[in-house]
């Protein structure tokens, strides 16, 4: 073979693909043909695991060489081989894709497959195990459906005060988050809970005379910002709910709930 072909080019490839060939002739005791091309296609899958491209490029090489001396290919057996390797191809990725996720699924995780808390008894028995700004974040997950991503973004700046036939709320302006980051001025609205262990409002308000007494908080601070690692793990080892999805239970409970 020529030394100075460029290394990958297509010369290159011909001139390699029609030494293995003519090599495996050789030592297999083959007459140059289609046959012994098949086969020698067929061994080449066999050696290992060839990328579909280079497969491609040594039977067009291969397809060229036959043809200089009068032989043609049986396209329909090159057909069948090439869509079997695709197949197996596939088969194996998939497959290398399932192994990979395996031991992250709930149930290797020795988690259960819930992916929701049940009802209003569990959302409270959480509530009660958390203190501070993260029972104020997991209330506020729970009453308005946000992610905590969202609700780390949002600043004193951003709360007022409405009323929906004469109850009170929160309006809470959103303009960063999962689905926007165009600031977009959304806005998430929470109203009073009858009961005081679940009401948002109240912790809220609990949290800010614990924390800022009579003074007024900055409008750059951060009412529910909470690390995320942290609040996961805190409502993992403080409640026995079985759950496999610790970050979205509270929105598929919201999900399930909404009428």
């Amino acid at each position: 073979m020529n030394e100075k072909l460029k290394r990958g080019s297509s010369a290159y490839i011909m001139a390699c693909s029609e030494r293995q060939y003519l090599q495996y002739t050789s030592q297999n005791g083959l007459e140059m043909g289609s046959s012994s091309a098949i086969s020698f296609i067929q061994s080449l899958i066999a050696q290992g695991d060839i990328a579909p491209a280079t497969l491609r490029s040594k039977i067009s090489a291969l397809r060229v060489y036959l043809r200089k001396n009068n032989i043609i290919l049986d396209e329909q057996k090159i057909r069948e081989i090439t869509k079997e390797y695709k197949r197996k191809k596939a088969e194996a990725r998939f497959q290398q894709q399932e192994n990979r996720y395996e031991p992250f699924l709930p149930e290797n995780r020795g988690g259960p497959k819930l992916t929701s808390y049940a009802d209003l008894s569990q959302i409270k028995q959480v509530a009660s195990s958390l203190n501070g700004t993260h029972k104020l974040a997991f209330l506020a997950r729970v009453f308005t459906a946000s992610r905590i991503s969202t609700l780390q973004n949002i600043f004193f700046a951003n709360l007022s005060y409405y009323e929906l036939n004469g109850v009170g709320g929160l309006k809470i302006e959103s303009n960063l988050s999962k689905t926007n980051s165009f600031d977009r001025r959304d806005f998430i609205h929470v109203i009073r809970h009858r009961d005081p262990e679940l009401c948002t409002i109240g912790e809220l308000a609990r949290l800010m005379v614990a924390k800022y007494k009579y003074n007024i908080p900055s409008e750059n601070e951060k009412p529910f910002a909470v690390d995320y690692k942290e609040h996961n793990t805190l409502i993992k080892k403080a409640n026995n709910i079985n759950l496999a999805n610790v970050t979205h239970s509270c929105r598929h409970f919201v999900g399930r709930n909404t009428h």
